[in-house]
């Protein structure tokens, strides 16, 4: 009897010991935007305006966009050093490529992979969003933008949606909001190739993160047109 109870003792522990070998939270794995507490869909990289521009001859890089943002914009590095790969997806209404980049734009960029902790820091782009001037001036049917959220829109129907607020699935009612059978595309300021949710009868549009340990609903309204 006591051999058995002193196995089950061995099991447990491997058990436990099987359970924590990450290293730590998940959420803070090489400052990866897409693996943090933060939604990929509102937390970008950086964002702010282009400082500076530089080309490569390496045939995988494009080159490197130094970028500069005020605080409390909704980005995770107030400046950061990109490198912009040729594979990176540009975006200013549709698709572009690097050549359209110039200094003075604002860009959302969100980053791929490790970030160099530097000063600035160090990354790469997964995707970069061109925003038209003067973004934070837009307004909602609900009034203006809430300060401390990056730029983010969607295109649904002929119709612009702009982010609102982020929220747990908890504090909405799930029983009216379902699927548009679309997902977000090329004129679209935020990560494309994400399914569209409707809420009735509001017409909000929503689009769902659970990337990270909690499962994010992110809130997009309809631009007032009046």
């Amino acid at each position: 009897m006591m051999i058995k109870m002193s196995i089950l003792v061995t099991l447990l522990v491997a058990l436990v010991g099987c359970g924590t070998d990450d290293g730590g939270d998940p959420s803070t794995v090489n400052g990866d935007p897409s693996s943090s507490d933060n939604s990929q869909f509102v937390e970008y990289g950086v964002a702010g305006n282009i400082v500076e521009i530089t080309t490569s001859n390496d045939e995988a890089i494009a080159g490197t966009i130094m970028v500069e943002g005020p605080e409390d914009n909704g980005a995770k590095y107030k400046e950061a050093v990109v490198t912009v790969k040729t594979d990176t997806k540009i975006y200013i209404n549709d698709l572009t490529d690097y050549e359209s980049l110039e200094v003075g734009m604002y860009v959302n960029v969100f980053f791929e992979g490790p970030v160099k902790e530097s000063l600035p820091v160090q990354a790469t782009a997964k995707q970069i969003n061109i925003i038209p001037e003067d973004p934070v001036q837009e307004t909602t049917q609900e009034g203006t933008i809430l300060p401390g959220l990056p730029v983010a829109w969607i295109i649904h129907r002929g119709e612009k949606y702009t982010l609102e607020n982020v929220y747990s699935k908890e504090e909405l009612d799930l029983d009216t909001i379902t699927s548009t059978n679309t997902v977000t595309g090329e004129g679209d300021g935020t990560m494309n190739g994400e399914e569209i949710f409707i809420e009735e009868p509001s017409g909000d549009l929503f689009i769902i993160d659970d990337s990270g340990p909690n499962e994010e609903w992110a809130r997009y309204i309809k631009i007032d047109q009046k």
